[in-house]
C-alpha cells in the first residue's frame, strides 16, 4: 500500500461521504442542535447590543418619566404650598434636582441653596418638607411606571419578558450544545464501530496473496491509527467545523447589519485566510500520511519483534532489534514534528491577518462612534462579532487541518477496501453437497508472480478414499499444489476439479467446507481448548468434541490441565507443547468431518515421542477420506496408495514405495539421505521445546 500518491485523491470525500450514510440522521440532527446552540449564543451577544442602545435609555427614561409624571406634580402642589403657584415644568425641575442629591438632609439643602436660586427663597424647615413630600411619593400604577419599551423590533417587549429571553436563550444553547456534543460522541462511535466491521469484512475476503504482500503490524494500522483519525474527527471536529462555521458567518453576518463599511472590511479578511489555510491544509495533508505510514512501520516491526522474540534472544541480536526500532521511532518523530511545525506555523499566519483586519476596523468604528454613525452598544457588539471571527476562524484553520489529516487517513484506508480479491466467485455457483471426494489435477500450471512457474502440467487423478503423498526438495511445488486444492490461490493454466466439478465453479465455502487441513505449524487461537476444537462446527455438542479429542490421542492429556477443555491455550497456542496443540489442531480437522484432507508435514516439527502420538491421530482421521500428504520425512508416508514426486514444478516420479524404491531416481536418494540421517541420530528434524505450563507426562 505504499507508494501512493499523497496528494489529494478527488474520490476519498465521496467516499467519506458514503461511510456516513448509514448514520446521516443522526448526523443531520447532531450538526442542527449544534448550529442551533451556535444561533443562540449569537442572539445572546445581538440582545446585549439592545440592553446597552435601548434597554438602558429606555429605562433611564422611564425613570425620569417616573419622577416628573404630571400625577406627581399635582400631589406636590396640594401637598406642599411652597410650589404650589409653581408652573409645571418649574415643579418639575424642582423635583429632579431634589432626586439628583443623594446626600444628608442638611448638606443636600445647602447644596440645593447653592445650585438654584429658588430653594434660597424658602426656608429649611420648607425645604425638607418637600424633600420628604418627593422622597415619599408613590405613583397609584407601578407596574406601568416601572415597565417600559425597547427600540425597533423589541418594542412590544417589556423588562421582564427580555430578562426572561435572555434566560430561554443560555437555557437552550446549554440543552442544544451538550445534546450536539452526546451526538457527536455518539455518530463518531458508530463511524468507527461500522468502519472497523468494513476493514475487518474486507480482510476475510482478500486472497493469501495479499496477506504475503502486507505485513501484519501495517494490517493492525488501519484498524488503529487510520481509524482514530476518524473517531477524532466525527467524535470533535465535526462539531466543532459546524459550530465554528455558524458563529463566524452568524457573527460577518451580524457586522454587516451593524456597519456594512466595516462588514467589507472583515469580508476581505475571508479570502486572504481561506489562502493561508488552503496552503497549510495541503501541506498538512501530504505530512498526515506520512506520519500514518510511519506509524504503520512501528507497528511491523513491533509485531515482527514480538511473534519472533525467541529468535532474537537465540541470536543475541537484542541490540540490533533495537537499532531498527529505533531508526522508525525516530522517522514517526521527524514526520510528527513536521506535522507540528506546519500546524504551529498555521495559528500565527492566521492570527496576523486577523490582526491587521481588527486593527483597520477598530480604527473605522471609533471614527463612526465620534461621528455619531454607531452607538456604543452596537461597538461593543461589533468588536465581539470581531474577536468571534478571529477565535473561531484560527479554530477552523486548524479544524481544516484536521480535516486533511482525516482525508490522508481515509486515502490509505479506501486503497485498501478498494483492494480486490484474486479469487473471485461467480455468479450462481455449483454448491458442493455429498461429496465423495475424487479430486483431479488437470494440465496444472502454476505461477505466484504470473512470470517463473512453480507448477508445471500437473496431471494426477485421485479416487475417493486414497492417500496421496506429495514429496521432492524444497521448492518443488509440493505445498502450492496444497494451497490450490481450497483456493487460496487460483491455478495459472488447466484445472482442480472435485467430483468432475471445476472448483472455480463451485461455492467457495461449500469447497472449503468439504476440505480438512492439518498445517505444519500448529495454530491455535487464544481461547479455551473446547473452543478451538469446535473452531469448525460451533453448534457442535460436548460429548461430540470430546468424542473428537479422544480419536486425536487429545483427550487424556486435556484432562490433565488445570481447566480441563476449558483451559485457556494462549496465544497461538503458547501453553502446550507441539504435540499437544497439533493434536489439538487434529482432533478440531475430525469434528469438522471433511471428505478431503490436506495433512502439510504435520509431524515435522514434533520430537519422535510426539510424532507417535500425533500420527495415531492422523491415521484416524485420514481413514476413509481421500488425502494428500505434504512431507519432507519420507519415512511417514510408505502407506501411502500412491507417491508424487516433484521436482522443479514437475512430476519426477510416481508411485508406492516399493516401486519407487526399486528404481533410481530422486525419491529412493532422499530416502536414503533421510535413513542414513536417521542412523546417524541426525534426523533433520526441529524439535519443540516443552513449556514449563504443564507437564507433557502424557508425551512420553
Amino acid at each position: 500500500m505504499k507508494g501512493k500518491n499523497p496528494n489529494n485523491n478527488p474520490k476519498t470525500l465521496r467516499k467519506i461521504f458514503q461511510l456516513l450514510q448509514p448514520v446521516k440522521a443522526l448526523l443531520i440532527i447532531a450538526l442542527i442542535c449544534t448550529a442551533f446552540s451556535s444561533g443562540f449564543q449569537l442572539a445572546t451577544i445581538k440582545m446585549a447590543q439592545y440592553f446597552i442602545d435601548d434597554v438602558l435609555p429606555s429605562i433611564e427614561q422611564q425613570v425620569e418619566q417616573i419622577e416628573i409624571s404630571e400625577e406627581q406634580i399635582v400631589s406636590l402642589k396640594e401637598s406642599c404650598p411652597v410650589v404650589a403657584d409653581l408652573k409645571d415644568e418649574e415643579v418639575a425641575l424642582v423635583v429632579k434636582l431634589l432626586q439628583a442629591e443623594n446626600t444628608s438632609i442638611a448638606i443636600k439643602i445647602q447644596d440645593l441653596k447653592n445650585r438654584d436660586p429658588f430653594f434660597n427663597n424658602l426656608e429649611d424647615e420648607d425645604i425638607s418638607e418637600l424633600i420628604k413630600t418627593v422622597d415619599d411619593y408613590e405613583p397609584s400604577t407601578i407596574q406601568n411606571k416601572i415597565d417600559k419599551t425597547l427600540s425597533g423590533y423589541f418594542q412590544s417587549i417589556d423588562v421582564r419578558s427580555f430578562i426572561f429571553i435572555v434566560m430561554i436563550l443560555f437555557v437552550s444553547y446549554g440543552v442544544t450544545h451538550g445534546i450536539g456534543m452526546f451526538l457527536s460522541v455518539l455518530l463518531g462511535q458508530k463511524v468507527v464501530l461500522n468502519l472497523r466491521m468494513t476493514i475487518f469484512n474486507h480482510l476475510q475476503e482478500l486472497s493469501s496473496n495479499f496477506y504475503e504482500d502486507q505485513q501484519t503490524g501495517g494490517i493492525m494500522s488501519w484498524l488503529t491509527n487510520d481509524i482514530n483519525v476518524f473517531r477524532m474527527f466525527s467524535s470533535n471536529q465535526l462539531n466543532s467545523f459546524v459550530q465554528n462555521s455558524v458563529l463566524v458567518l452568524g457573527a460577518l453576518i451580524g457586522l454587516f447589519f451593524i456597519s456594512w463599511q466595516l462588514a467589507l472590511v472583515s469580508f476581505c479578511i475571508v479570502p486572504l485566510l481561506g489562502v493561508v489555510i488552503h496552503y497549510a491544509g495541503s501541506r498538512m495533508r501530504k505530512a498526515t500520511r506520512r506520519v500514518q505510514e510511519k506509524l504503520s512501520d512501528i507497528s511491523s516491526v513491533l509485531h515482527e519483534v514480538i511473534s519472533a522474540i525467541q529468535i532474537v534472544k537465540s541470536f543475541g541480536m537484542e541490540s540490533h532489534e533495537v537499532g531498527r526500532f529505533k531508526n522508525e521511532n525516530v522517522q514517526t518523530y521527524k514526520a510528527e514534528m513536521k506535522k507540528a511545525w506546519i500546524s504551529a506555523l498555521l495559528q500565527p499566519a492566521i492570527q496576523m491577518v486577523v490582526a491587521i483586519g481588527i486593527m483597520v476596523i477598530l480604527l473605522i468604528g471609533i471614527n463612526q462612534l465620534s461621528n455619531g454613525i454607531l452607538q456604543t452598544g452596537q461597538l461593543i457588539v461589533f468588536v465581539t462579532f470581531l474577536h468571534i471571527v478571529s477565535d473561531k476562524g484560527k479554530r477552523l484553520g486548524q479544524t481544516y487541518a484536521n480535516l486533511n489529516e482525516l482525508f490522508a487517513a481515509g486515502d490509505r484506508i479506501f486503497e485498501f477496501l478498494d483492494v480486490k480479491s484474486d479469487i473471485v466467485e461467480i455468479e450462481n455457483p455449483v454448491e458442493l453437497a455429498d461429496v465423495k471426494g475424487d479430486v483431479t489435477f488437470r494440465n496444472l500450471s502454476f505461477s505466484y508472480d504470473n512470470s517463473d512457474l512453480v507448477l508445471k502440467n500437473i496431471n494426477i487423478a485421485v479416487p475417493s478414499g486414497k492417500v496421496i503423498a506429495l514429496v521432492g526438495p524444497s521448492g518443488a511445488g509440493k505445498s502450492s499444489m496444497g494451497k490450490l486444492l481450497p483456493r487460496f490461490y487460483d491455478p495459472t493454466g488447466g484445472q482442480v476439479l472435485v467430483d468432475g466439478v471445476d472448483i472455480k465453479t463451485a461455492s467457495i465455502k461449500s469447497l472449503r467446507a468439504q476440505l480438512g487441513i492439518v498445517p505444519q505449524e500448529t495454530i491455535l487461537f487464544s481461547t479455551t481448548i473446547r473452543e478451538n476444537i469446535a473452531y469448525g462446527r460451533l453448534d457442535a455438542s460436548m460429548e461430540d468434541i470430546i468424542e473428537a479429542a479422544k480419536a486425536a490421542n487429545a483427550h487424556e492429556f486435556i484432562t490433565k490441565l488445570p481447566d480441563g477443555y476449558d483451559t485457556l491455550v494462549g496465544e497461538r497456542g503458547s501453553k502446550l507443547s507441539g504435540g499437544q496443540a497439533q493434536r489439538v489442531s487434529i482432533a478440531r480437522a475430525i469434528l469438522k468431518n471433511p471428505r478431503i484432507l490436506i495433512l502439510d508435514e504435520a509431524t515435522s516439527s514434533l520430537d519422535a515421542q510426539s510424532e507417535e502420538l500425533v500420527q495415531q491421530a492422523l491415521e484416524k482421521l485420514m481413514a476413509g477420506r481421500t488425502t494428500f500428504i505434504i512431507a519432507h520425512r519420507l519415512t511417514t508416508i510408505k502407506n501411502a496408495d500412491e507417491i508424487i514426486v516433484l521436482s522443479q514444478g514437475e512430476i519426477a516420479q510416481r508411485g508406492t514405495h516399493e516401486e519407487l524404491m526399486g528404481v533410481d531416481g530422486i525419491y529412493r536418494n532422499l530416502y536414503q539421505m533421510q535413513s542414513v540421517g536417521a542412523n546417524g541420530d541426525i534426523d533433520n528434524r526441529s524439535s519443540h521445546s516443552d513449556k514449563p505450563d504443564y507437564s507433557r507426562e502424557d508425551d512420553s
